[in-house]
């Protein structure tokens, strides 16, 4: 890898950032460091359309560019999409148009379809300098940031590492993601739901004998990679366990992607009273509020686990096939712990593993997931509670 550079004070910066919502929010540390160290200059992130809500209040943007990414993801959608591909024109002439002094490219060269889509974005900007991750594939980058496989480093590390190359004197640890890096730093809106509030610190232990937690559950995992979906009958098992020993009350969390398995969670719980009512799609800024509102989030690996860590909520992740050194979520800070429930068998992970996609759909028996039982989530939810003192009913002495 090249010396540090250092650009000039106003210089302008292209940050290349497309990918999903979650892997959007993991660079906002590295985006908070290159505004800190570029406070003048233009910089712009270019992500895939749905991550633009995400980050368009942004303090450390000046811009945010969309780019619909379906024409790249096969052969077929480059020949048999004209529309997108003219959108596609459009993105390619106001890039061309920025000048840009640097572009940093934030993500792995993986896929040979996704190396031809970074080169042509790149060839599009004409920077002078063009610096990100290389896994042997990136001798076209004009410095090259080495990669050493998924999980080597966290995402948010390796978005940090590139910010690096052209920044001098950054800090070796990498913060974690907050709302008010999406400039969301208002704080939980008041909320008009028929359930126990959230206990502040200072009053949980008076209070804990009268209020029950609210827990956060997400059995869904988004649109990509169903595979990473703990089983329904799992999350039936830790909701009724949740209720019973501490009062719980129950919120499923899901986008339009995870319905399926929000509503047959409710239907074989038969929709007890302790288990909230289902609240239809909001905006990202309203998810977030509402996320920051719970005493704990237990997902899958997924979005939502990284948004509830943002806005302050402890969480408990459970992963399976995929690759928990790369995704697991960060805690903002002590006192909202961000834990990894996972069984370390030899075949997992399975799906981002070393410089390679591996199996985004795991094996047939998932015995990562499917042999999961609750225990082990039950002892971090107790561990986690006990802290907080947000617990409804007297913890166990002693834990599994």
């Amino acid at each position: 890898m090249h010396a540090h550079l250092v650009l000039a004070p106003r210089a302008r910066i292209l940050v290349v950032k497309l990918g999903g919502l979650g892997d959007v929010l993991l660079a906002l540390p590295a985006l908070r460091a290159l505004r800190a160290a570029y406070p003048g200059a233009q910089i712009d992130l270019l992500v895939a359309a749905p991550a633009a809500e995400l980050v368009r209040d942004s303090p450390y943007l000046d811009r945010v560019l969309e780019l619909t990414q379906t024409p790249f993801d096969s052969l077929r959608g480059v020949l048999l999409a004209p529309r997108r591909l003219a959108a596609l024109w459009r993105v390619w002439r106001q890039l061309r148009g920025a000048r840009y002094d640097a572009v940093l490219l934030l993500r792995h060269l993986t896929l040979p379809l996704g190396r031809l889509k970074y080169r042509f974005l790149l060839a599009a900007t004409r920077p002078a300098l063009r610096v990100g991750l290389d896994n042997g594939h990136g001798t076209w980058l004009d410095v090259c940031v080495p990669d050493h496989g998924f999980g080597a480093l966290h995402e948010a590390a390796y978005a940090l590492a590139v910010v690096r190359a052209i920044t001098p004197a950054l800090p070796s640890t990498v913060g974690a993601p907050t709302l008010a890096d999406l400039g969301w730093a208002d704080g939980p809106a008041a909320s008009d739901r028929p359930a126990p509030p959230r206990l502040a610190p200072r009053l949980a232990p008076r209070l804990a004998p009268r209020l029950a937690p609210r827990i956060a559950l997400h059995p869904g995992s988004g649109g990509y990679s169903l595979a990473r979906r703990w089983p329904v009958s799992r999350y039936v098992a830790l909701a009724n366990a949740l209720h019973h020993e501490f009062g719980a009350h129950i919120a499923l969390l899901g986008g339009a992607e995870d319905q399926d398995v929000v509503t047959a969670c409710r239907d074989a719980l038969a929709q007890p009273e302790w288990v909230e009512p289902a609240r239809g799609p909001r905006a990202l800024r309203a998810f977030a509020r509402e996320l920051a509102d719970f005493d704990l989030f237990i997902g899958n690996d997924a979005f939502p686990m990284h948004l509830a860590a943002a806005a302050g909520t402890p969480v408990i992740a459970i992963f399976g096939l995929s690759n928990h050194r790369a995704w697991h979520p960060l805690a903002r800070d002590a006192a909202t712990p961000a834990l990894v429930v996972r069984r370390d068998l030899p075949c997992s992970p399975c799906f981002y593993v070393g410089h390679h996609l591996g199996t985004p759909q795991g094996c047939a028996a998932r015995s990562c997931l499917t042999e999961l039982d609750i225990a082990p989530v039950m002892t971090q939810v107790r561990r986690v509670l006990r802290r907080s003192g947000a617990a409804h009913r007297p913890l166990p002495s002693s834990t599994p």
